[in-house]
Formats: structure tokens, sequence, C-alpha cells
């Protein structure tokens, strides 16, 4: 990624900014110039999860869901939508409740 190296655990969510995908972290937000499309397989593979057609959330970093939104620990960008109609690669509302639950509780 234009040779600058962010850690996977530094990286709240990633979401699509015209052509180009904007990579959030609790500090600060980075513009590639590589679509979200391009990325998506590879960050799905390491546990972010396609909550929206637009938003790529690492789930270690949601502090609560919500119906229609995650709430994250990142201050700048709070809240990450949720799909309202199911798309293909998203998990059910459901199935994301369930994993962050778990996260949560694994993280105690």
């Amino acid at each position: 990624m234009g040779g600058r190296r962010i850690p996977l655990d530094e990286i709240t969510y990633l979401e699509i900014s015209g052509q180009k995908t904007v990579i959030h972290t609790k500090e600060e937000w980075i513009e590639y110039a590589i679509p979200l499309s391009k990325l998506k397989e590879g960050f799905q593979q390491e546990g972010f999860c396609l909550s929206h057609f637009s938003y790529l959330v690492n789930l270690c970093h949601v502090t609560r869901v919500e119906r229609n939104a995650f709430q994250m620990d990142d201050l700048q960008s709070p809240t990450v939508l949720i799909a309202t109609v199911t798309l293909p690669h998203t998990l059910s509302v459901e199935a994301m409740i369930g994993q962050v639950d778990f996260l949560l509780w694994m993280a105690r």
C-alpha cells in the first residue's frame, strides 16, 4: 500500500471515497488510490467484516452493535453503518452481534 505499512490491529475500518479507499486508525486517516473492491477479499481473510458496501470494519474496534451501525472505539469516526439489506459476503446483523459479543468477551 504505497510504501507505508499500517499494522492491521491499528486499522479501525476502511471506507470508499470515490475511486479511493480511506483507511481509518484511531489517530489518523490515510487515503489510498486503490479501490476498496481490490482490497476487500484480503482484509476479509484477516477478519474484517463488510458491514456495508462502503465499509470494511475491524471487529476488534467495535464497542457496540446497533441495528444499523457499529459503535467504534475510534473517537474521530465513532459510527460505521451496517447495510439494511443483506449484501453478498455480508454477515447478518445477528451474526455480527454474535462475533462482536464473542470478541468483547475474549478481551475481558
